[in-house]
């Protein structure tokens, strides 16, 4: 009995409304012969007339019988599924599901419906990651504006209450001072203007081979990790001949994170190429003494380091960006100490489609 109900359910519309069409037909005849050889039985006076209302009443019961039906079971579930949808996602309200079991049209269009739904809320979530970003990016950028500014101010006032007693050497010393801080901000200033930007990157996934893509980070670790005297070393274990990536972003990525691996490394970077059933890892370890707690906590925030500023290269800005680029490849940063050195992984969707779902 599931079996046909099972079939029947996913019977597509038309061949569902032929059937029910059909079947109830064939009840009206039987039940007009049936009449019909009761009639012969007895005896009843106006036979024929009695018989041709019999046929209109069955015919009309058949009908409504088959329209009532087939409406109960292959519309009225799907129509009230996606009424009550529309009806949410008009209150911006995306945190439910459609589950309609069917094959035939109606299933196909609440499935259909089901993924607009998911992207929505995908969509409306990343909205929400960005915003929250945004934020944290403009509460450490205020954060590290505070110090130059106080600075440049401070000197300001300084050289505005004693200008009519200050030696010349001294104003070109505040001068000097001024200066290094403004252009800390400059340098700052362009660094959010360049986050911009880069949060604004198109991804374009292209067919990259398995040999260039390991020839690529080849070349550009044995450059990279040879000019800071550190010894490179690649090992991979991908099998498949072809993956769907967008090498741009992907690169700038390996970039950054080899240029911070071979900055804190003593003497050796390896690089670690894997692959599970969906996303492909690219690590990179170095044997440094690692991040401390503090780092491993906040190493991916926007300008945050452990070093002052002056000593600092990238401004803290290298593992956010990586993080930030990640995230436009559907995909994810690590980092964790191992026993010598630290490890960052690079994890990033394969398929195009599994990005686009």
């Amino acid at each position: 009995m599931d079996g046909i109900k099972g079939k029947l359910r996913d019977l597509p519309i038309r061949r569902s409304f032929v059937f029910y069409v059909v079947f109830f037909l064939a009840a009206d005849i039987l039940l007009c012969l049936l009449t019909s050889r009761f009639l012969d039985l007895w005896t009843i006076p106006a036979r024929n007339t009695v018989m041709l209302a019999m046929v209109l009443v069955y015919s009309l019961m058949c009908l409504a019988a088959a329209a009532g039906i087939f409406y109960e079971t292959k519309i009225k579930k799907p129509l009230r599924l996606l009424e009550q949808a529309s009806g949410r996602i008009g209150k911006r309200d995306l945190d439910f599901s459609i589950n309609y079991d069917s094959a035939d049209e109606m299933g196909r269009l609440c499935h259909a419906f089901e993924q607009m739904r998911q992207a929505l809320l995908d969509n409306q979530r990343l909205v929400w990651q960005t915003m929250q970003e945004r934020k944290r990016l403009n509460a450490a950028f205020s954060h590290d504006m505070r110090t130059p500014l106080s600075i440049v101010s401070g000197h300001l006032e300084m050289l505005q209450l004693e200008c009519d007693t200050i030696e010349p050497e001294e104003i070109r010393e505040k001068a000097a001072v001024m200066e290094k801080h403004l252009k800390r901000i400059s340098q700052y200033v362009e660094k959010i203007n360049n986050l911009h930007k880069m949060e604004e990157l198109p991804f374009k996934p292209k067919i990259v081979e398995r040999r260039l893509l390991e020839e690529e980070l080849m070349q550009i670790g044995e450059l990279l990790c040879g000019s800071r005297g550190r010894t490179f070393t690649l090992h991979s274990q991908l099998t498949e001949k072809t993956y769907e990536l967008d090498l741009e972003i992907l690169m700038r990525v390996f970039e950054n994170l080899l240029d911070n691996a071979a900055e804190h490394a003593r003497s050796q970077v390896t690089v670690l190429l894997e692959e599970t059933a969906a996303s492909l890892l690219i690590r990179v370890l170095d044997d440094g003494k690692g991040f401390s707690r503090t780092a491993l906590e906040n190493a991916q925030r926007p300008f945050y380091t452990e070093r002052s500023r002056e000593q600092g290269r990238h401004m803290g800005l290298g593992l956010y960006t990586s993080r930030v680029l990640c995230g436009i490849h559907k995909g994810t940063l690590e980092i964790e100490n191992r026993q010598v050195g630290c490890c960052v992984t690079m994890r990033i969707q394969k398929s195009q489609n599994q990005i686009k779902s």
